[in-house]
């Protein structure tokens, strides 16, 4: 095919690529000598572009639609100098690379009201760490480029009112679109205490969480003194699978992964007064209820492993013991120290 007819035929494809419904025929004309057809199918599949020189076909190019998203990016390699001139330009050196489109929506579980101005940052090791954010539009989304390897994709949002959120998405060194949904929960409870006195966290006059006094660190384990702003969220998995952070997977110290069980979880968040992340300084313990989930009340196990969720790397860590506990107000709670 001529250059010429190349670059009439990209300019059709790109006509019919705006024609929304499915299983119709978008024509474009360009110039008065050719004319161009294209049948946008249902879904993936093959398609063949055809070129009409006053009904005469003259030319055909074999089109290969896929349902898979991807995006390359091309940079001139090295120092190419050339001066302005009309025309081709040859001996540019281009060097491309194919990335995933990675398609994120954020949304608030119960209502299903698209949440916009989140921060989502996704995180992965391709022999080392790095990550990518961006910032959900008026419709909940955002999509991120992503390069194309074999593993997994941490997916974190932590906006203000709502707790945390994580998934886990699967990425491939095949070019393939990615897509993953964040269902927010509102908070329900937010406070703030002083950190040199600790706290009791209570929701509906049962106490979920004790901070003790003097517990609280930075992010470079410095001792925080000052006012803390925390928010506390009961997750229960059995309203859906799809609230609990991660995908339900655990790994020990020596790399091992296995399947959880989940009875219920909490997630709870501290940020000192210029926004620092807290935590508890090691070695300290926080004493923590959670509440059984809704579906489990009729006969949860007398024990259950108690986890962490490592936002870093998506899996869940095992660090003690839950023991079944019934509070003086009937909730049932698994009880333990983090």
């Amino acid at each position: 095919m001529s250059a010429d007819l190349l670059k009439r035929a990209e300019q059709a494809v790109d006509v019919a690529r705006k024609v929304g419904a499915n299983d119709v025929w978008a024509s474009a004309s360009q110039g008065r000598e050719v004319e161009f057809e294209f049948r946008k199918v249902k879904g993936p599949g093959e398609v063949t572009l055809s070129f009409f020189d006053n009904g005469a076909l003259i030319d055909e190019v074999d089109l290969t639609i896929v349902n898979e998203p991807l995006s390359q990016r091309c940079t001139i390699a090295g120092q190419t100098a050339f001066n302005d001139q009309d025309g081709d330009i040859d001996g540019v050196a281009i060097s491309c690379i194919t990335q995933n489109l990675f398609r994120v929506t954020v949304e608030n579980f119960f209502s299903g009201e698209p949440l916009e101005g989140i921060d989502v940052t996704a995180i992965w090791n391709n022999g080392s760490q790095q990550t990518l954010s961006g910032v959900s539009d008026a419709e909940g989304r955002l999509t991120l480029e992503v390069p194309t390897f074999d593993g997994r994709i941490v997916v974190n949002a932590d906006p203000d009112g709502f707790g945390e959120q994580s998934k886990i998405v699967t990425n491939t060194s095949i070019p393939a679109g990615r897509t993953a949904r964040m269902l927010m929960q509102p908070v329900v409870l937010g406070t703030t205490f002083d950190s040199a006195l600790g706290t009791d966290l209570t929701v509906g006059g049962d106490v979920l969480v004790s901070i003790p006094a003097n517990a609280l660190v930075d992010e470079s384990d410095t001792l925080y003194n000052g006012t803390v702003t925390t928010e506390l969220t009961v997750v229960d998995p059995s309203v859906s699978v799809e609230i609990m952070p991660g995908d339900y997977t655990s790994r020990d110290p020596g790399g091992s992964t296995s399947p959880i069980q989940s009875y219920g979880a909490i997630s709870v968040t501290f940020t000192g007064s210029n926004g620092e992340v807290l935590d508890l300084e090691a070695g300290r313990m926080a004493d923590i209820n959670i509440p059984v989930a809704e579906a489990e009340r009729a006969g949860p196990p007398a024990a259950t492993p108690l986890f962490h969720y490592d936002r870093q790397t998506g899996y869940w860590i095992e660090e003690g013991t839950a023991n079944l506990t019934t509070l003086a107000s009937g909730l049932q709670v698994y009880a333990g120290q983090v």
